[in-house]
């Protein structure tokens, strides 16, 4: 597993053609989202259960078979004082065993504070104009909401 700093990303992915995905990776879900560099527009993909790592694993290549993309940009849960702490070791410690079972893709950790809280406010607001937002499984789609939040945020900044 190969992570990139922002001034990499800046100096060799900001061509058109360039795909993101993003993860918002917690110990029971992954939330999914896409976009390219020249659209910029965020699309949520899906939230996957977590189901091991090598389950894990081969839902994100039936992702990345559908959306190859060039880099992967994975939710960082800082503490709110900007600290690691336990969250982030558990996404440092599941990506790299994730990544034994994926392509070579560098890997770019993004701030996530407050990425989850802002794709729950999607979701009442979704769901105040659909009514219950659930998938076929039942899961709510905060976690790809989460990473259509996180994917925007980075966008922004580069």
């Amino acid at each position: 597993m190969r992570t990139i700093s922002l001034t990499e990303i800046r100096e060799k992915f900001i061509a058109p053609e360039t795909r993101i995905l993003a993860l918002d990776v917690s110990k029971s879900s992954i939330g999914i989202a896409v976009a390219t560099m020249a659209l910029r527009v965020v699309t949520p993909l899906k939230t996957i259960k977590r189901a091991g790592i090598k389950a894990d694993a081969a839902a994100l290549n039936a992702v990345l078979r559908d959306y190859p993309s060039q880099l992967m940009v994975v939710g960082w849960p800082l503490n709110m004082d900007g600290t690691e702490g336990g969250r982030c070791q558990s996404v440092r410690d599941s990506m790299v065993e994730i990544m034994k079972f994926l392509p070579d893709l560098p890997i770019l950790y993004w701030d996530e504070r407050l990425s989850t809280e802002d794709g729950d406010k999607l979701v009442e607001s979704l769901g105040d104009i659909q009514g219950n937002l659930r998938d076929k499984q039942g899961i709510k789609p905060r976690d790809h909401l989460a990473a259509k939040v996180i994917l925007e945020n980075f966008l922004e900044n580069i």
